[in-house]
C-alpha cells in the first residue's frame, strides 16, 4: 500500500457561520452583468475563525487516537508539514485563509415566506407573479439549517407532489 492509502484527510465547516459575504454587479455595462464581484469574507467574523481552529483541532487530534490512529498512516489535508500536530492558533488561521471554500449547500435563493419578506415562492411552491410555475429543491429553504439536506429535500419533494396532486383534482 501506499502511505495515501493509509493517511487521513478532514473536511469540516461550521453549518451557521456569521460571517457574511457580498455579491455586486461589476458593471453597468450588459457584457459585464454577468460577471459579479464575489467576496464570500468566509473568516469576517473571529467567532466563525475560532470555530474553524477548534474543530480542526478536534479532527487532527481524533486521527491520533487509537484505535483509529494504528491504521493511519499520515494526514493528507492538512499535512504535518503544513499544520504540525503542535501548530499555534496563528498558523491554523493562515492554514484556513489558504484552503477555506464553501461547502456549496446553496439554499434560500427562490425562498419560500412572504413576498414582502423577499420570499419568491409560496406554501404552495408556486412563484410569486407567474402562472404554472413551481420551484421544488432546496432554494425554497429560507435558511440554513443544522443537518445535510438529502432527507429534508425527500420530504419537500414528497410534499409537493401532494400539493401538485391535489391542485390537479
Amino acid at each position: 500500500t501506499t502511505a495515501a492509502q493509509n493517511a487521513a484527510l478532514s473536511i469540516f465547516w461550521p453549518l451557521l457561520p456569521f460571517s457574511r459575504g457580498s455579491v455586486h454587479v461589476r458593471s453597468k455595462d450588459d457584457e459585464h452583468v454577468a460577471d459579479p464581484v464575489i467576496d464570500p469574507r468566509y473568516l469576517f467574523n473571529g467567532f466563525d475563525t475560532t470555530t474553524y481552529v477548534a474543530a480542526g483541532r478536534l479532527s487532527t487530534a481524533f486521527w491520533r487516537q487509537e484505535p483509529i490512529s494504528d491504521t493511519i498512516s499520515g494526514r493528507l489535508l492538512p499535512n504535518l508539514t503544513t499544520l504540525p500536530d503542535d501548530a499555534t492558533d496563528d498558523q491554523w488561521k493562515r492554514w484556513l485563509e489558504d484552503s477555506i471554500g464553501s461547502n456549496s449547500h446553496s439554499i434560500g435563493t427562490a425562498a419560500m415566506m412572504p413576498r414582502s419578506l423577499g420570499g419568491v415562492v409560496d406554501t404552495a411552491l408556486r412563484v410569486y407573479g407567474t402562472k404554472g410555475v413551481r420551484v421544488v429543491d432546496a432554494s425554497i429553504l429560507p435558511m440554513q439549517f443544522s443537518g445535510h439536506l438529502t432527507a429534508t429535500l425527500y420530504a419537500v419533494a414528497d410534499r409537493a407532489a401532494d400539493i401538485i396532486q391535489g391542485a390537479a383534482n
